[in-house]
């Protein structure tokens, strides 16, 4: 299924599948979730431009949606306990540091 939405979506910048196979495997799915939803949703999406990602219209509206993900870069420290019940405190202490 993410071969046909990605053939659909086509590479515009050339780089889509090292980053995908690389360093920006979640920021390229979740571009890949979107491209799918939207056109299921039934919008028009106009691609031509570098950015943002995507130039949307259709349902009355035009609006423009940049894909972005936030995560821990290369090498981070953050990463989530194996243990249930670790994992827990540290998804608090993480959500909620400061009490």
């Amino acid at each position: 299924m993410m071969q046909r939405v990605y053939e659909q979506l086509g590479d515009r910048d050339g780089n889509f599948r090292e980053q995908f196979q690389t360093t920006g495997f979640d920021a390229r799915t979740w571009e890949l979730y979107l491209f799918a939803a939207l056109t299921n949703a039934g919008y028009e999406l106009d691609r031509t431009h570098a950015v943002p990602d995507f130039v949307l219209h259709g349902h009355g509206r035009s609006w423009a949606v940049e894909a972005t993900t936030a995560n821990p870069g290369p090498g981070s420290a953050l990463q989530a306990p194996d243990d249930p019940r670790e994992r827990q405190r540290y998804i608090d202490q993480v959500t909620y540091p400061f009490g």
